[in-house]
């Protein structure tokens, strides 16, 4: 061993030679620094240092256990600051004398019952958020106030996060005990500065409980989210093998994947015979398709795995539902078309060059000769490749490469137009989201097409036996609609009474009885075609540009009511009410419901609502029939009184401006093509009045009918939000507003729009609560709602005394797609009315680029940003950026003048505003 190894033996010497001369070294290099002294002894700083820990970590726990009202006292934190010599470090829950229901922790295969989705948003709940998909998080705190309606979340690590109810992607009902529900300090403001999460400003700092963290929060979170990291990897596999299987599928409830998932077996499904097993374990699954438990940590892996193989182009959207926070469905996309498509096509792209080719000499002559970027502008422009990072490279390569467009960020409305610059004048596209395979519009769908064939064909022929229909004779029936209307499919009527009572009938086209399923046990939906498709489609779709109906055309013709003089089949709601004309209330008298099989015939002619608003304000002769006249004035008169009363029982009615900017389009007769944007206000006239509020009647005597006689029905249904007591304060001020007349405001509508749910169809009766009813059962647009369509065909069968068409098992499965069918038709009608929207606005910019306009704010600011709106268009919201310099910060109903537009992308739906 060489001796520069060895120890000396006056080893102390050394040691304190070596001291010394580091010392003096030292010295020598410090010599021309200033001295500092230091303004505490050692013993105050640590003084100070124990203070502000019992301050920021102690004191908020404490305060927060004893709002628990538990005798023993609270557990020491572990590596708390003390003045004890011991180093043993104890966990807060080992050291705990706290009652067990305190310490909550989730079984490592954590489970919850599908029907809890139904229960109210509250505290406890597991949620992922938007802003971080990769966490889970538990929500502790509602909304406080309309000035700030956000929710307040928290992860394991004990990370805060304020964000809106729109921020919550998945949600895991979880049930904290009633006595943990009880305290209100999960969230605390900070006594020192420093270390809290701050809300609205540096001064509004908050801090959340250690122990709460420890004892309830973490376990919680940390049990969920590491079984769905380690069961990821599987799941990724899984859903690859799946997906090739589910091809005859086009959208899959997400809770039947995930249960898919959960019980497939990986060897037998990568053995030999792998592909007969998982073809025939899914054709059982769905025969058996009935879900109750749902793992939690196997739903968030497989929410998590289709997210990252939503860039392969396996699958396509997810759709979520607002009311449930829930995601309802995942697109499965076509494996040939769209995986195998892009895995070949854009390492070829790359090979052959096309990109510098297609763009050497600017915009090409031939640009058919590259029909494979055609084809990605056109996929971008429609939205369906933003999730490829590879394909978005190669769009923007190609905008780079050309003058023109280089200057501009890359965007769909850019794409839009540089594809209507490539192709001939036939092919270019006006409205690239008509191309959402989601929405399923015949031309851009080959199946929907198929189907609209398949509806041509068909020729509507009677089934049901009329024996049993009562004949209305010469019974005055008003079919009130506008002249544009696609169906007429209602009609009321009114007879008269003594001492104020009137009998109501509300006559609904009857389609369901052109169909054998309506009268005959031994057929069912999968052997009617028509049927299939129009469960498929669940509703008509309604866009300013395109109509697809939910049945075939000439089964509308034969079932819509308004042909005078020819009877005419329905199912017509009937019910007695008296008018109480002191105070304009109704009472409705239950027991004279009757619901019938009908025939009418005597329609009343010209009964658009303009007209009937001109016989309903006209004071003085109308010079029309007086028995017409007193028809509707008897039924304007009761409908207000239903109005009236259904605002006694805390109904929200809103003020005409919430639908300013409705869209009209003009278009070419000849071409097809938009001509001019238009747009009108929806101010909701006495003949609007009139037809809701007896439809209301109708459905709400309908879903009685239904829940108290046991019968399985599709129902609509609203829950009020949970809040905290100054919003809950704010809204029953809102309510007790409206009862003394006063309608909310454009302005009161935002800030009190994040206090209001979304409502939902279920299976179940539930009160739909934001219409003041126990039960809403839809019945009175059968022509364009499948939801009513299937109550009716039970009503039928019920009629006429034979087993009921569905049970409660087939409406639960029926639900998913009527549920996931509304959400992905009300996104698609809101982003397309936005799309016309901002087109309208961006006319106007290319008139005026230094165009100013008022922005109303909607949303908290938050990091410099909130989210606004333009009052004289429902649909253009976006954002303003405000200066980093700007010390304003306006509130959720405030306007802000002079703002101009920096960013604007109509497929996109961007809209981005500065202060000027």
């Amino acid at each position: 061993m060489s001796s520069k190894y060895l120890i000396p033996k006056n080893k102390s010497n050394v040691l304190l030679s070596s001291k010394d001369t580091i010392i003096k070294k030292f010295l020598n290099r410090t010599s021309g620094l200033e001295t500092i002294s230091i303004p505490h002894s050692i013993q105050k700083i640590k003084s100070n240092s124990i203070k502000r820990f019992n301050l920021t970590y102690n004191q908020p726990s404490n305060t927060w256990y004893k709002s628990l009202l538990i005798s023993s006292p609270p557990p020491s934190l572990p590596c708390s600051p003390s003045t004890s010599t011991s180093t043993s470090a104890t966990t807060a829950t080992s050291t705990s004398n706290s009652p067990k229901w305190l310490s909550f922790i989730p079984k490592n295969n954590h489970t919850f019952n599908i029907n809890q989705l139904n229960k109210k948003f509250n505290r406890g709940d597991i949620v992922l958020l938007s802003q971080d998909l990769s966490n889970l998080y538990m929500c502790i705190e509602l909304p406080q106030s309309t000035a700030d309606p956000r929710y307040s979340f928290a992860n394991s690590n004990g990370d805060i996060i304020f964000a809106n109810r729109s921020s919550v992607l998945l949600r895991i009902p979880l049930q904290l005990p009633t006595n943990l529900l009880l305290s209100d300090d999960f969230l605390q403001p900070e006594p020192t500065q420093g270390v809290g999460t701050v809300k609205n400003s540096i001064d509004n700092p908050y801090v959340l409980p250690v122990l709460l963290r420890q004892l309830v929060i973490s376990p919680s979170l940390s049990t969920i989210s590491s079984n769905a990291n380690n069961l990821l990897p599987i799941v990724l596999k899984k859903l690859q093998l799946l997906h090739r299987n589910l091809q005859a599928f086009k959208i899959i409830p997400l809770v039947q994947l995930s249960s898919l998932v959960q019980n497939l077996d990986l060897t037998k499904a990568t053995s030999n015979d792998g592909e007969s097993y998982i073809s025939n374990f899914i054709a059982n699954s769905n025969e058996n398709y009935s879900i109750e438990s749902i793992n939690s940590s196997n739903l968030i892996a497989t929410f998590w795995a289709i997210r990252q193989q939503q860039q392969d182009h396996l699958w396509g959207d997810i759709h979520y539902s607002k009311a449930l926070l829930f995601p309802l469905a995942v697109s499965i996309l076509p494996l040939q078309s769209n995986y195998m498509y892009y895995k070949e096509i854009l390492p070829a792209i790359e090979l052959d060059h096309s990109i510098e080719r297609f763009t050497k000499n600017g915009i090409p002559n031939t640009p058919n000769e590259f029909p494979q970027l055609l084809n990605l502008l056109k996929q971008y422009a429609s939205g369906a490749v933003l999730m490829d990072d590879k394909i978005v490279t190669m769009i923007s390569k190609i905008f780079r490469n050309l003058d023109d467009y280089k200057k501009y960020d890359v965007s769909r409305d850019l794409c839009q137009k540089l594809y209507n610059e490539l192709v001939p004048k036939e092919q270019k596209i006006q409205n690239s989201l008509l191309y959402n395979t989601d929405l399923a519009l015949p031309l851009a769908s080959n199946r929907t097409e198929e189907q609209e064939k398949v509806y041509q064909m068909y020729n509507p022929i009677q089934t049901s036996n009329n024996s049993n229909r009562h004949d209305f004779g010469d019974l005055r029936v008003f079919c009130i609609d506008e002249k544009t209307a696609h169906e007429i499919d209602d009609g009321v009527s009114i007879e008269y009474k003594q001492n104020n009572v009137y009998t109501l009938h509300v006559h609904i086209a009857d389609p369901s009885s052109y169909f054998k399923i309506c009268n005959d046990h031994n057929v069912n939906i999968e052997n009617d075609e028509i049927l299939k498709i129009a469960l498929q489609r669940s509703f008509t779709t309604y866009l300013p540009d395109q109509v697809l109906p939910m049945l075939p055309k000439l089964l509308c013709r034969a079932a819509d009511l308004g042909k005078t003089g020819e009877k005419t089949k329905t199912i017509t709601f009937s019910v007695d009410v008296k008018l109480n004309k002191k105070d304009m209330t109704v009472k409705v008298l239950d027991n004279t419901f009757q619901v019938r099989l009908g025939y009418v015939s005597n329609f009343v002619k010209d009964m658009t609502y303009s007209d009937v608003d001109s016989i309903l304000n006209d004071s003085k002769e109308s010079g029309r029939d007086k028995k017409v006249e007193k028809d509707l004035k008897s039924m304007f008169l009761i409908a207000k009184g239903l109005n009236n009363s259904r605002i006694m029982n805390n109904a929200v009615i809103f003020s005409d401006e919430i639908n300013n900017g409705k869209i009209e389009l003009t278009k070419d007769e000849i071409t097809g093509e938009v001509t001019q944007i238009n747009f009108k206000g929806g101010k909701f006239t006495d003949s609007n009045i009139l037809v809701s509020e007896l439809m209301i009647l109708a459905n709400s005597l309908a879903g009685k009918f239904f829940a108290e006689n046991g019968i399985p029905a599709i129902y609509r249904s609203y829950s009020d939000l949970l809040l905290g007591k100054d919003a809950q304060s704010e809204y029953n001020a809102m309510l007790s507003n409206l009862k003394l007349g006063k309608r909310p405001t454009l302005k009161d509508i935002n800030k009190i729009s994040s206090l209001f749910n979304t409502s939902k169809f279920t299976t179940y009766p539930s009160p739909h609560s934001m219409i003041a009813t126990k039960y809403y059962a839809t019945v009175t647009s059968p022509l364009r709602r499948f939801p009513d369509m299937i109550n009716h065909l039970q009503i039928h069968r019920i009629l006429s005394k034979q087993p009921l068409c569905f049970t409660q098992r087939d409406l639960e499965n029926m639900n998913w797609n009527i549920q996931t069918k509304d959400v992905i038709l009300r996104s698609s009608s809101r982003m397309i009315n936005t799309y016309w929207t901002l087109r309208h606005i961006k006319d106007q910019l290319s008139e005026d680029p230094d165009k100013k306009f008022d922005v109303m704010i909607t949303s908290v600011q938050q990091n410099g940003v909130a989210h606004c709106i333009l009052a004289q268009f429902s649909f253009a919201k976006g954002k303003l950026v405000f200066d980093p310099n700007d010390e304003s910060h306006p509130l959720i109903g405030d306007t802000v003048s002079n703002c101009k537009i920096t960013k604007i992308d109509c497929l996109g739906n961007v809209l981005e505003f500065s202060k000027a």
